[in-house]
């Protein structure tokens, strides 16, 4: 965002503090608000506070043994199954392997960003090492369902294109 407000005034957005009020402290992932923010004016929210509908199977948590109850953190998320439960093979998740859907929300939700605040690429750090790591470990232990073909696949599978 900086890229069109170098200068206190030069603004081309209008700042959207006042219409969003209290209600900017309602969004769950401060992260939304940090890429369209200078100088305390927030200009842009991020597309990942867009609802996102999580549904489940009641008959398959029957099945499971589970008792469903919202999880507030993606580690309780994988851990609702208990062990030896994906065995089934129903997995908890289908995961995005041929884009960066799923990796782009969790890498954002834990306070990543694509660019720095001159617009260079971070996308090699640590924490997104620590991201694609819990996701193929989600992917390798059942709990994560591939959902996706072709050269991404085979990279997160570590397989040959």
């Amino acid at each position: 965002m900086e890229q069109f407000v170098r200068e206190a005034g030069s603004e081309p957005f209008a700042a959207l503090n006042d219409q969003l009020g209290d209600q900017s402290e309602d969004l769950s992932i401060s992260s939304a608000t940090k890429p369209g923010t200078v100088r305390g004016n927030i200009y842009g929210i991020g597309n990942e506070v867009n609802l996102v509908l999580r549904y489940y199977r009641h008959d398959i948590f029957d099945e499971l043994g589970l008792d469903f109850d919202a999880p507030g953190a993606w580690d309780e998320f994988v851990s609702m199954p208990g062990g030896g439960a994906m065995d089934a093979g129903h997995g908890l998740f289908p995961i995005a392997t041929q884009s960066c859907a799923d990796f782009y929300v969790q890498f954002h939700q834990a306070g990543g960003e694509f660019f720095d605040t001159e617009g260079n690429v971070q996308l090699n750090s640590d924490l997104a090492v620590e991201i694609l790591t819990w996701q193929k470990a989600q992917l390798d232990s059942g709990v994560y369902i591939e959902k996706g073909t072709g050269d991404a696949q085979s990279a997160l599978m570590n397989e040959a294109a």
